[in-house]
């Protein structure tokens, strides 16, 4: 059994979230005036009495023009937009080993014009899709080229890790000192400030990984305590360093997550548009569409889409201008469902 303790400093959160709007300032103000964008969001959904029972993945495509979304687009499996091209992320249970999880991904065959299951398997087949086994494991989040899982150990130990997208079948984990410069002199101060006095902190920057806080992604490292008698104790802690642009090119907030909750206190996640004019924020029942004008929330929400009580999103990228049109098309040779028509 885990014993989970949360050690978050507020003031640690709050630093990291002023040094993310600083790194991303002078890249949004050059796109805040297009007119079209859409966002393309991943969504994990728990099924069962138990996080562990089982998660289902789909994907939900909003594009917006002139402040108006003009439909909700599903799709089963994650639909990654790439630099090469789109991917697909399938995500299912082993038949043969219970508690293993097959992670396939791989790029889409543009001739394949059905996300249906059916198809998978002939996707696979023509395409260069690989796959990597994790115990127990789910996706946390996905970006461009990384993604971030968890899985558990011999022992029932959950492991985090951020993995390159393009060799994540080796499951080698990727360091923080990867990936940003002083990765593991941050990881080291983050982890002597979440552990108590009397445990030496280890270093091992290689446990981290990317979770949705107040509105943003934030990157997290992740120390387990063994206790003895199957017990642990888990610290979980922000790491004060802003999320590369390789991993997440668009994450920003116009507002306050204090001013978003006071407005809307239903808000469990939340996500501004480049253009500044919809905010859609995540809660219990679903997904909420807003209008938004000079920093003011219309309170009355454009679109409401009902999502299970216990979803979360893993992944979250927009588009802008001309790349509207062009993920549109490939979301559209997928043949998804409409869950929305905007008149």
């Amino acid at each position: 059994m885990e014993k989970v303790q949360s050690q978050v400093s507020f003031e640690e959160v709050k630093r990291y979230i002023l040094a993310e709007e600083n790194v991303n300032r002078d890249a949004i103000s050059r796109e805040t005036k297009q007119q079209n964008a859409a966002l393309l969001l991943g969504i994990k959904v728990y099924e069962g009495a138990d996080k562990l029972v089982s998660a289902s993945y789909k994907s939900l495509y909003i594009p917006i023009k002139n402040g108006i979304p003009l439909s909700v687009l599903e799709l089963d499996d994650l639909l990654l937009p790439r630099k090469n091209g789109f991917w697909k992320i399938n995500v299912a249970s082993s038949t043969y080993d219970n508690g293993d999880t097959i992670i396939r991904f791989g790029p889409l065959n543009e001739n394949n014009n059905s996300s249906n299951s059916d198809n998978l398997e002939t996707e696979m087949s023509q395409t260069k899709w690989n796959s990597v086994i994790m115990k127990n494991g789910e996706i946390i989040f996905l970006g461009n080229d990384f993604i971030s899982a968890t899985e558990r150990d011999e022992d029932g130990y959950e492991i985090v890790g951020i993995y390159p997208l393009d060799n994540l079948a080796a499951k080698q984990r990727t360091q923080l000192s990867d990936l940003v410069a002083d990765g593991k002199v941050k990881f080291l101060q983050a982890e002597n400030i979440a552990l108590p006095d009397s445990i030496a902190p280890l270093g091992e920057d290689e446990n981290i990984t990317l979770y949705r806080d107040k509105g943003f992604w934030n990157i997290f490292g992740k120390r387990v305590i063994m206790l003895g008698d199957g017990q642990s104790q888990v610290y979980d802690f922000p790491i004060n360093i802003a999320v590369p642009r390789d991993m997440v090119k668009y994450d920003r907030s116009i507002l306050p997550w204090s001013e978003i909750k006071l407005i809307l206190p239903q808000t469990i996640d939340a996500f501004f548009s480049p253009n500044q004019d919809i905010l859609i924020i995540l809660t219990k029942e679903g997904l909420e569409i807003y209008s938004t004008h000079n920093r003011k929330i219309n309170k009355e929400p454009l679109a409401m889409i009902p999502i299970s009580n216990r979803a979360e999103i893993v992944m979250a990228e927009w588009a802008i201008d001309s790349s509207v049109e062009r993920w549109g098309q490939e979301v559209g040779r997928q043949l998804p469902k409409n869950l929305l028509e905007v008149q």
